[in-house]
């Protein structure tokens, strides 16, 4: 992996505009945006469907979900029952995840938003690690307006189940808890900074980094986060 290589990794609360934030600050310093490419290669090496792979995004397989899949694989005689959304088990998806994560950031200077980047990268040099995250109120209105939800309910309770489900899957596979700031080189309130300056600080920073990375001598090692 090139040390000079920039990466800027983007954990976020749903609804707090994380991914906004990574794709503005990928096209401001003309970085890769990496997200949907993950789950494509992380498919292809599971060979499963991609849809298999994009239904386990950033959470742990349910009970329901282990139960099937080892009644979709029992005796001649039981029933058969069609393989659930996605077979492959929590730590192999996370391994899998991990090595493309770390193929597609050693190919040049990039944005991950989510999928544990923060975790997978941490001993990476010239890597940035930012969190997102904002009042649940306003996560909850952004995600109504969002996804179109007929009610205020509906969106907070779509909230709450997806940062517990992102939650648990940190936890359970990469052994860290999610939002604690030792993780992170800073922590964003996007309601109270806003996206368009938030973007204008991760991309501030991210250009003292490359500079120092690119003037470093050849045989110094490299500055880590």
């Amino acid at each position: 992996m090139s040390d000079s290589t920039i990466t800027i990794t983007v954990a976020r609360e749903m609804g707090a505009g994380g991914s906004y934030l990574a794709q503005h600050v990928a096209a401001a310093l003309n970085y890769t945006y990496i997200d949907r490419e993950i789950l494509q290669k992380s498919a292809e090496l599971l060979r499963v469907q991609t849809e298999q792979v994009a239904g386990r995004l950033e959470r742990c397989s349910s009970f329901w979900e282990r139960i099937f899949s080892t009644f979709s694989t029992g005796c001649p005689e039981s029933i058969y029952i069609p393989p659930p959304l996605a077979p492959v088990p929590d730590e192999e998806l996370f391994r899998t995840q991990r090595e493309v994560i770390k193929q597609l950031t050693a190919q040049g200077d990039s944005v991950v938003a989510g999928h544990a980047g923060f975790h997978i990268l941490q001993d990476k040099p010239n890597t940035i690690h930012v969190f997102v995250h904002a009042p649940f109120e306003d996560r909850a209105r952004r995600v109504m307006e969002a996804y179109h939800l007929p009610s205020l309910n509906e969106a907070e309770n779509l909230v709450r189940r997806t940062d517990r489900e992102r939650e648990t899957f940190v936890r359970n596979v990469a052994g860290v808890e999610w939002r604690s700031p030792h993780n992170f080189d800073l922590c964003i309130n996007s309601s109270r900074v806003g996206l368009e300056r938030a973007g204008e600080i991760v991309a501030e920073l991210a250009r003292k980094v490359a500079a120092g990375a690119h003037s470093a001598p050849a045989n110094a090692p490299a500055a880590s986060h």
